[in-house]
Formats: structure tokens, sequence, C-alpha cells
């Protein structure tokens, strides 16, 4: 079995067996590369996976992830998903929902549950190729169009993931089903698209609990605000029942 998750902890291996450990599902056009900055802020707490995912349907990548997170020998384990993320984690979770080694809760971020549209205006309408214009239009509607898109070979190889993920996410279909772990949402306060009444829908998706709070910061907040994000993921982690 390809191993799919990756550890972006600076954290040895050999010390993170009695430390909890995050697991983080990218937002589309992400990678582990695009959290490395949070796992720093981590160091010292948890252990820190993170993956890019292949060309599969959002079920599919569940089965995927899912398979390979059974393979690995964690501890206490929590899947934090952003964007698109979100989804590929509740899918996992889902997946996970009778095993023991189920993680202890699921942190959903910056994303409609799983029964809403998801994307800007128009996305889930649109027909055409995804083309470099095509691209930008999609994230200025987040507003958000990152410094390093100005080096062409960072822009290149971010469209070719975002491109491959929208693809994916156009297709998805919610799976029936809720969670019997707690969710918790966080979303950005100057966010275009994902609003508080939208994260408000993930209520409906734990029989435990639900809590919501926000950030200062946009759809990409979890890169502008990695340091409060930290302190937020680890008193979640401390103190979740």
């Amino acid at each position: 079995m390809r191993q799919t998750w990756q550890r972006i902890s600076p954290l040895p291996a050999e010390a993170a067996a009695a430390r909890p450990a995050l697991f983080i599902f990218p937002h589309a056009g992400g990678s582990r590369f695009s959290y490395a900055v949070l796992a720093k802020k981590l160091h010292g707490f948890c252990d820190v996976y993170s993956t890019e995912y292949p060309n599969l349907e959002i079920s599919e990548l569940a089965k995927v992830l899912t398979d390979n997170f059974l393979s690995l020998q964690t501890g206490q384990t929590y899947f934090f998903g952003h964007s698109m993320g979100a989804l590929v984690a509740f899918e996992s979770m889902l997946r996970l929902k009778e095993n023991p080694s189920a993680p202890e809760a699921l942190l959903v971020s910056a994303c409609a549950p799983p029964g809403a549209l998801h994307g800007p205006s128009g996305f889930q309408e649109y027909e055409g190729e995804w083309t470099e214009e095509a691209l930008l239009q999609f994230m200025r509607s987040y507003g958000v169009l990152p410094k390093i898109f100005e080096h062409k070979e960072a822009r290149e190889y971010f469209f070719a993931l975002l491109a491959k993920d929208l693809k994916i996410l156009k297709k998805y279909r919610a799976s029936e089903g809720v969670l019997t772990q707690a969710i918790h949402g966080i979303f950005g306060e100057q966010d275009l698209v994902v609003k508080k009444d939208s994260m408000l829908g993930w209520n409906a998706y734990s029989q435990k609990k639900f809590t919501l709070q926000s950030l200062p910061g946009g759809h990409l907040y979890p890169m502008e605000q990695a340091d409060l994000l930290a302190v937020i993921l680890k008193a979640f982690m401390s103190t979740a029942d």
C-alpha cells in the first residue's frame, strides 16, 4: 500500500508516540507543504500529518486515506479539514464510524456542510475548461491571490493541483450518515464565500456536539493566522471529550 499520509511535523517520529496526532486534509489546490508553517507552530505538542490528493472522487479518496490512516501506529488522533478538505475529512470519519481507531473529533474549517452547495456563485454551473484565467477568477471570488502566484513555476504547480481538485469537488455527493464524535467548526471572519450561517449547518452532522468559532482573516486564514490557529488547535485537543 502506497502511504498517502506524510509527516510534516518537525517533531522526531520516535518522540511522537505519546502525543496527539493531527491529520490535515488540505483545501483544493493545497498539499502537505501548505501547512508546514502551522505544523511548526504545533511543534512539541502534536505530530502532524498531511497529504496531497490522488486523482480520485471524494468517496474513493476517503477509502484510500482511511486505509492508510489505519496502517499508521498513532494514539489519540484528530482530523482537521480545510475547505474542500473538510468534506474529505468528514467522509473519512464516516468510514471509521465503528472503528475503535477512529479519531477523537473532527475539525472543519471554512466549508459548507456536506449536503450544501459548495464553491462560489457559478461554480456548480461552470462547464468550461479550467484555464489559468478561469482558475484566477475562481481564486478572486474568495478574495485570494497569494503572492506566490508572481512566480511562474509555483503558479503552474498550484493551478495543476487546483484544476484536478475542482473537478473532484464538482462530482461530490454527500454520503448519508452523521458522526458520533464532536465536530468543531472554524471560519475566517473576512471569508467572502463561507459565512457563519453556512458553517452552522455542520450542527446536523454530529450526534455528540457541535461548536463554532471565528478567526480574523479570509478563506485562507490557516496560512494568514497560523499562530492563532495553533493556539486554538492545542486548546481543543487538550480539552476535547
